[in-house]
């Protein structure tokens, strides 16, 4: 048979439009989600047998949990000493044998203040109380973008989810703020701007959402963004006491030292910072080349909102630049690319698709999973090149001038 006469060969891309139809999309999706359950279960049980203490069963939550205890009583500062925070956390998991640098306390008063409930609950309680909760705002806010009945499912299916749930992370509560917030951006400024003003919590994933919206001259937006921050920090340390910032600050240079020493898992931070270091750069190399690539990442995202490029583009292009920003960043927080993927799908399927988008978004979707592969393997961290890569085709598309 020659090639004309062969349709899947004669079609280049046809083979792959074939390969990610909805109900196959389904299939892989709901066997990689019954998978995914699986490996969560198996390390859970192991905690609960107390046969050995995983970093995949809530070891971040943990942190959370010890860190509200002292909270609610009333030493909220102690979050801040490993010597009171980490026997907390080995009193829930006696498996624990000796403070890592991830089992610090790194957290602003902010979050100190939004993660002070916790422990009202029994901490594995509250770890399933808490992971179910963010799954169902993030999966609302996923609704609200795409509301195809595939989309629930192939995000429950993506690595990121498995790494934020079985960590216990806060990622999928910091994404749906932000989701949420850029989808009510046009229809209801304020309300968006409180939504994203509670990325307090987090202030590093944040920095790029100002220079947005001070671009895209969404003032509104903007002054309740500011107005949320600034009472959800004051509240914070009219609890925790003004001492609390200088103790934060200071334990930001402490993270930055652990990173710098390599003493954080290089394999687990998709950042170029981490690439860099992986490749064999020094600290202060390594440092230049992420601020060169983050001020690149500033500038693009600034360019889309100061012009009229189309509203899924510029959010997806914040989203991607947030997340070039900061050089601490791990893989659950590529749950964030979720926003991304599918607001490009849905700008696609409204515009048409381009040569080799569906293949990169697939890339995004797995990013995690590939990109500990590679970083354990090769010593290759890849989640930063797939999220330049995203954030370089936004911005060709809404250079070529075709609605994107």
């Amino acid at each position: 048979m020659s090639r004309a006469d062969n349709p899947d060969i004669a079609v280049g891309r046809r083979p792959w439009r074939d390969l990610l139809t909805a109900e196959r999309v389904r299939l892989y999706a709901g066997a990689i989600l019954v998978a995914h359950l699986a490996v969560l279960a198996g390390f859970i049980l192991l905690d609960l047998l107390g046969e050995r203490a995983t970093p995949f069963s809530g070891n971040d939550f943990r942190v959370f949990w010890a860190a509200s205890r002292l909270g609610l009583d009333g030493h909220g500062l102690d979050a801040y000493d490993i010597g009171r925070l980490f026997p907390l956390q080995q009193s829930v998991a006696p498996g624990l044998a000796e403070a890592k640098p991830w089992q610090h306390w790194f957290y602003p008063p902010t979050f100190l203040l939004a993660v002070l409930p916790l422990a009202l609950l029994p901490c594995f309680l509250s770890f399933l109380v808490f992971n179910a909760a963010g799954l169902c705002l993030f999966l609302r806010v996923l609704r609200s973008i795409i509301p195809h009945r595939t989309a629930p499912l192939a995000a429950l299916a993506a690595p990121a989810i498995l790494v934020t749930v079985a960590n216990g992370q806060n990622s999928l509560f910091t994404a749906s703020l932000a989701g949420l917030g850029l989808t009510l951006l046009e229809r209801r400024p304020a309300l968006a701007g409180v939504l994203i003003g509670l990325l307090a919590i987090k202030p590093h994933l944040a920095l790029l959402f100002a220079v947005a919206l001070v671009a895209g001259k969404a003032w509104r937006t903007l002054c309740w963004a500011a107005l949320t921050a600034l009472g959800l920090l004051g509240a914070s340390v009219l609890v925790f006491t003004p001492q609390s910032m200088l103790t934060f600050f200071s334990q930001v240079q402490v993270a930055k030292s652990f990173a710098e020493q390599g003493l954080m898992p290089m394999q687990k931070m998709p950042t170029v910072f981490a690439a860099m270091r992986l490749l064999g750069l020094g600290a202060g190399a390594a440092n230049w080349v992420h601020a060169a690539v983050a001020l690149a990442a500033a500038g693009a995202v600034g360019w889309l909102w100061a012009r009229p490029a189309p509203p899924y583009l510029r959010k997806a292009a914040l989203v991607l630049g947030s997340l070039l920003i900061s050089p601490h960043l791990f893989d659950y927080d590529l749950v964030w690319l979720a926003w991304p993927i599918a607001w490009l799908t849905v700008h696609a399927l409204e515009h048409g698709w381009e040569r080799g988008e569906r293949r990169l978004l697939l890339l995004a979707w797995a990013a995690p999973i590939l990109a500990s592969l590679f970083a354990h393997t090769l010593r290759l961290q890849v989640a930063p090149l797939v999220i330049v890569l995203l954030l370089t085709m936004l911005v060709r598309r809404a250079h070529a001038g075709r609605n994107g």
